[in-house]
């Protein structure tokens, strides 16, 4: 994936169309690799997700995207390290 194709995948991601816990976690972390900032408002409301592996994603990506500087989002990130219900999700963030 690229920076060309975010457009066209953050809806699919956002819709969590790939049916799959785990494909739909890869989708959303596919988004922090590409490295696109643009992805950030999609991949905060993925921490909202009722699906744990969407979250571990989104926090992921997150993680890789976010910078010193961004102080909301850094806040939101510990917010999830310390209140999500899943440990793993928790390490993550």
């Amino acid at each position: 994936a690229s920076q060309a194709t975010l457009p066209r995948l953050v809806p699919w991601v956002e819709a969590e169309a790939f049916g799959d816990g785990m494909l739909d976690a890869l989708a959303w972390s596919v988004l922090g690799r590409i490295g696109d900032r643009t992805a950030l408002p999609a991949l905060e409301r993925g921490l909202a997700s009722k699906e744990a592996r969407v979250r571990q994603g989104a926090v992921f990506a997150l993680a890789r995207l976010a910078q010193p500087s961004d102080t909301a989002l850094c806040a939101k990130l510990a917010q999830v390290a310390r209140k999500d219900a899943l440990e793993d999700v928790r390490a993550f963030a």
